[in-house]
């Protein structure tokens, strides 16, 4: 293998992955995730580790593909590590001859700095850690960038010295090596003389330059060229200097992934004019074009004397003459009145940005002068102006119980309700006693007089959040959260037990048949407090999965009777009896269950399976999915895959498309598996389709309209499709048609064979690659003439959601497109404070079938409240913060 070459990589798109030791464990690695490649495998295949943190990689070796891994500088996947774009790691990453020059960077070099409004030019002055944003590299710039104060120091540690202003700590992303090459592959030295004049102005007008058409990368996989609209692209902010990040917390690079819809980076489009107009421009003498009179000042008010570019350009017009306004697209040429004078040959001072002589320097920057003059008097002024308090971690005991994560409720003077959300962060300000915490709240509060911000405070960031959610306040104003649970994971042996035994929920035997309530008076008349299931210990995930899969259908219901095999594990038995006569049984005769009563089934699953902390600890409903089906149970995978993969849900998987603002299920199924090309083996009884989004931090989309009904038809490998054209039987498929017919999906790639002729021979569509055929049922083809091909549905009947940590689900009621639905929460309420219990509820939803029946009302909600708040509370979280869609086949459940 290849360790000698390399032994690090990084994921370049999504890929599923399978444990090397037990086969059946299954992870999603996403794009842009580091790994260290242990061992090359037959078939094209790599065993894995995935990084853990900055420093630690995980101890479970996985199997993937190797066309999905491209290999990493062993110099620079730490300093990948710390970008926090996954797009922007893989994009750097496949650029091979970049990656080897910026392995080679060395301190004191010339580099450029790519900044939101431009690049500047300076020099690399540090190379390491830097605490709170990792590996990065520190620069002190030439020019001062405005509105910035970094003197070379990032949360009140000095790693290099400079005026504040000039410097900025940034992650390697953001260096840009010019294309003339300054740096040699280990000597790190430059292989011409250049000028600072002449590498700044080869920045400005043609240097980094780059292809028209360069590649995305989004969070994916990639985009191909060949299908990529002309869009106007612009760089975000992706720099961190000393005002950009104090996150003084112990985290020192994005160790989860995390990232929201506004850093997607786009490609620079720098350059200006081609190679050779930029040579013939590097080789303008400047003194020429400004005259011999300049004294070679860089103040920009004297520089402003020298150049009547504002004058040429905004000169009012006078007596009816107008201006002679210069549309050179050559930039220099506005620096002149349009004719280049004659170099002058006797021998005078050059006018040049910088003298030809060193500068000498003092305290390690140029000392002109004047320009000295003004620095001291600047920073004479600055040393007046009282320091911000600085803030360190407080100390152990001093925090009422409270730590990053905890949710807390905070008390205050302008509103009736206490505020609730969770602490992002926590500092005790030095010399005293005062302890600041910043929450992010679960709702924006604009309407309070508050001052709310995205995490920053008296101009410093302490954490990132979205707008107008971050609040900081004293610690005496936040309390834990009276409706949860503490937020602070607590161990059960350390706590006293509510008393839950005065809540009935005795263990039933046998066999019950879910709930079916027809009507909405049926729902209403069940619904209220101490309904469902109970929460206790941060269970909400668990909780709302459970309620999900077994009150009304009984699509999962063969987990509960399927007899011990031989492979199944000891403690098969016990855990399928917890699970059936203490928690569903109990669910569906009583419509409750205690929480001690699934506190024994997640003692169980902490011990028998591989997801730790199942018992006290924040988990997703994946990861309790994948303990409970796959460890413990060995259920039969749900899903088949023509590539020969199995699982228990589907993670949607698509490129984002900006013209779709409010997005269906099935617009998004049919994309991802369109970009995947993989097809499903056979109609699943149950399909568990994750949203495209991650945690609760990133959403592809801000909201999705969940599909009452899914038409799985052209997913299915080997079922029977009709021509979009003529609505016969289909024997070819051309994926390049897809969407190609009035927005019908993948149904518009499949035609028969007089169609697909007629149809390629448009313009449009005769570039498109060979169809492929369909394989068709024989015994479908003797019918073809006779009837259509059916389609086949799946029918919605629960949404998981997630919002600020909790989980909670709409969950349906009944059978049909007209059934009722109810939404659940199982920590809705709570009574007494850290021995206390939380109280479930059952609310019932009459508009939701309403909704999902008609898409045109969703829309109209949609058009009418674009702000999340504004709208009605059922309808902001089904189309706000769904996080998996349960569907079921009720023709397919009856069989298996």
């Amino acid at each position: 293998m290849g360790t000698k070459d390399f032994k690090y990589g990084i994921f370049i798109q999504n890929d599923l992955m399978t444990e090397m030791k037990q086969g059946q464990n299954q992870r999603t690695a996403l794009l842009g995730q580091i790994v260290k490649i242990e061992a090359t495998l037959g078939g094209g295949k790599y065993a894995v580790r995935f990084l853990k943190d900055a420093e630690t990689w995980e101890s479970t070796t996985f199997v993937c593909r190797q066309q999905s891994i491209v290999p990493v500088n062993e110099k620079l996947w730490q300093f990948l590590y710390a970008v926090t774009s996954p797009q922007e790691r893989v994009k750097l990453a496949k650029d091979k001859e970049r990656c080897d020059k910026l392995a080679n960077i060395t301190t004191d070099i010339t580099i450029g700095f790519k900044d939101t409004d431009g690049v500047q030019l300076g020099q690399i002055k540090f190379l390491g850690v830097v605490r709170g944003i990792g590996h990065c590299v520190g620069i002190k710039l030439h020019q001062k960038k405005k509105d910035n104060k970094c003197d070379g120091s990032c949360a009140g540690t000095q790693y290099f010295n400079c005026l504040p202003g000039y410097g900025v700590f940034t992650t390697i992303d953001r260096i840009v090596i010019q294309n003339s090459p300054l740096i040699t592959n280990k000597n790190s030295v430059k292989t011409r003389n250049s000028t600072d004049l002449d590498l700044y102005l080869e920045k400005n007008v043609s240097s980094f330059s780059k292809s028209n058409h360069e590649e995305i990368v989004t969070k994916f996989g990639e985009y191909p060229q060949e299908n990529m609209p002309p869009k106007t692209t612009t760089y975000l902010r992706n720099s961190l200097s000393l005002q950009n990040i104090l996150d003084t917390e112990c985290s020192s690079g994005n160790s989860n992934n995390d990232f929201d819809q506004n850093t997607i980076i786009q490609p620079d489009k720098s350059h200006l004019i081609n190679e050779k107009k930029a040579k013939m421009k590097s080789e303008i003498n400047l003194s020429d074009m400004i005259g011999n009179s300049w004294h070679g000042a860089t103040d920009a008010k004297e520089l402003q004397k020298f150049s009547n570019l504002n004058q040429t350009l905004d000169r009012p017009e006078k007596n009816g003459q107008k201006n002679n306004r210069n549309k050179s697209a050559n930039i220099l040429s506005h620096f002149y009145d349009g004719t280049l004078p004659k170099r002058n040959k006797i021998n005078q001072p050059s006018a040049k940005f910088y003298d030809t002589t060193p500068p000498r320097i003092k305290n390690g920057c140029p000392t002109h002068q004047e320009d000295e003059k003004k620095i001291n008097e600047k920073s004479e002024k600055a040393s007046n102006i009282p320091d911000k308090p600085k803030y360190h971690n407080p100390k152990p005991g001093t925090t009422k119980d409270l730590t990053v994560g905890s949710l807390v409720e905070v008390s205050n003077d302008v509103s009736e309700e206490p505020l609730y959300g969770v602490v992002k962060w926590m500092g005790a300000e030095e010399g005293s006693n005062f302890v600041l915490v910043g929450v992010e709240l679960e709702e924006e509060h604009i309407d309070l007089p508050l001052t709310l911000t995205d995490g920053t405070h008296n101009g410093e960031r302490f954490f990132k959040c979205a707008e107008n959610r971050a609040l900081f306040v004293p610690l005496d104003q936040c309390h834990q959260d009276s409706r949860f649970q503490d937020g602070v994971p607590t161990p059960v042996h350390q706590a006293a037990e509510p008393n839950f035994q005065s809540m009935e929920c005795p263990v039933i035997e046998g066999a019950v048949a879910p709930l079916c309530m027809p009507t909405e008076e049926d729902v209403e008349a069940v619904c209220g407090k101490f309904r469902g299931i109970q929460g206790h210990h941060n269970s909400c995930y668990l909780d709302v999965t459970l309620f999900s899969m077994f009150t009304y259908t009984a699509v999962f219901d063969s987990l509960l009777f399927r007899p011990k095999g031989p492979k199944d594990i000891p403690d098969y038995n016990e855990v399928q009896r917890v699970l059936r006569e203490e928690i569903v049984n109990p669910l569906r005769k009583n419509l409750f269950v205690r929480a001690d009563r699934v506190m024994n089934l997640r003692r169980l699953l902490d011990r028998l399976s591989s997801v730790s902390g199942l018992t006290s600890e924040e988990k997703d409903p994946e990861e309790f999915l994948n303990s409970l089906l796959a460890q413990i149970l060995k259920a039969e995978p749900f899903l088949k895959l023509n590539s020969g993969q199995e699982s228990f849900y589907y993670q949607l998987f698509v490129e984002k498309d900006a013209d779709l603002t409010l997005p269906t299920v099935q617009q998004l199924f049919e994309q991802s598996f369109l970009t995947s090309n993989i097809k499903l083996k056979e109609v699943p009884s149950c399909l568990i389709i994750q949203m495209p989004r991650f945690g609760k931090n990133y959403k592809m989309y801000p909201r999705i309209l969940p599909s009452q009904l899914l038409d799985v038809t052209d997913v299915i490998e080997g079922s029977p499709r009709q021509c979009i054209v003529c609505g016969k039987l289909a024997h070819w498929e051309c994926r390049e048609c897809f969407d190609d017919c009035s927005n019908a999906g993948l149904e518009s790639t499949a035609f028969c064979s007089m169609c697909l002729e007629k149809a390629h021979r448009h313009e449009r569509r005769s570039h498109h690659r060979p169809a492929v055929k369909l394989d068709v049922c024989d015994d479908f083809s003797i019918l073809e003439d006779h009837c259509r091909p059916p389609r086949l549905f799946m029918e919605l009947f629960a949404v998981i959601c997630i919002e600020t940590s909790h989980y909670v689900a709409f969950v349906k009621c009944g059978v049909g497109h007209e059934a009722p639905w109810c939404f659940f929460d199982s920590m809705a309420d709570r009574k007494g404070e850290k021995n206390g219990y939380n109280i479930p509820e059952m609310v019932a939803c009459p508009d939701i079938s309403r909704w999902l029946s008609d898409e045109r009302i969703c829309r109209q909600l949609h058009e009418d409240f674009p702000q999340d708040r504004h709208l009605p509370e059922h309808a902001r979280r089904l189309l706000c913060d769904a996080y998996i869609c349960m569907y079921q086949s009720s023709d397919v459940m009856m069989y298996r």
